[in-house]
């Protein structure tokens, strides 16, 4: 007997009432469906109606084994019609897909499944579109992923090199020089989803970036420009004990959330090298 699975209609679906002609012919390939337990699970229609195809109809699948999933394959589920969507021909191999935009079929499902595959191989950051990144916090440490080797990478070029938010913030440094406009990053999700973490590696990754290039100018003022660049980056990582022991406080999800909105603001002189920063 078929289990029902419980759906969160947030997609577009695979049937609408303008399509129902259409069913019989989508409904021969693989298709996707929400489930409460699983996100999403892949399955084949083995039981559809023979006649009147609308999305309230009712049709029995039987799920299909997934890479990294325990979702149990050959165990059949009961799925509204229009709840289904499309499988793609390459869903199974998106997780070599660094930015969601390129997945042969954009929805809800083929996002969730290329986030997960890539979670699931250490690759936490994944593009969706050229000024937007995804990231999804590992629990763990990821060798090599912040070391020196990655910074002076996306130094270099961001062009070609894998998601990071090293490549985030090194764009926005691009355009702060080559338009002379402040430029913003935004770090919004969920309590425990690492918006603090990522806000520091920001920091980090400009420090030491332009701390190279203000000890290549060196000179002419009387503070050292490397000395001011770290201690700027110093004293506003630092600046977080303080008010995380004011703001913070454990949640469900995470021991020490931070209770409070941040801003950082990281000042550039002239020559676009850091000379000062605000926390508000």
């Amino acid at each position: 007997m078929a289990t029902p699975i419980r759906q969160r209609r947030t997609h577009t679906p695979l049937i609408s009432s303008e399509q129902g002609s259409q069913a019989a012919a989508l409904l021969e390939g693989l298709v996707w469906a929400a489930s409460d337990e699983f996100g999403w699970v892949k399955g084949k229609v083995v039981s559809a109606p023979s006649a009147d195809f609308n999305p309230s109809s009712v049709v029995d699948i039987s799920l299909v084994p997934r890479k990294h999933s325990q979702d149990a394959a050959g165990r059949r589920v009961s799925v509204a019609l229009g709840d289904l969507l499309p499988v793609s021909e390459l869903d199974d191999d998106t997780g070599s897909i660094g930015d969601v935009l390129q997945l042969q079929v954009l929805h809800d499902a083929a996002v969730f499944e290329t986030l997960r595959l890539r979670y699931f191989d250490d690759k936490i950051y994944t593009q969706a579109g050229p000024t937007s990144l995804i990231s999804i916090n590992p629990y763990k440490q990821i060798p090599q992923l912040y070391t020196q080797r990655a910074i002076n990478l996306y130094k270099d070029s961001t062009e070609g090199s894998p998601p990071h938010v090293f490549g985030m913030s090194q764009n926005a440094y691009n355009n702060l020089v080559e338009y002379g406009v402040c430029q913003s990053i935004l770090c919004s999700g969920e309590s425990g989803a690492g918006k603090t973490e990522v806000a520091k590696l920001v920091v980090q990754y400009l420090a030491a970036t332009t701390s190279k290039e203000a000890n290549m100018k060196g000179g002419g003022s009387k503070v050292n420009p490397l000395f001011q660049t770290r201690q700027v980056q110093n004293q506003i990582i630092e600046s977080n004990p303080l008010l995380e022991a004011f703001g913070n406080a454990k949640t469900v999800r995470n021991e020490n959330s931070s209770r409070f909105g941040k801003f950082i603001q990281i000042l550039f002189s002239s020559d676009y090298t850091i000379c000062g920063g605000r926390v508000r």
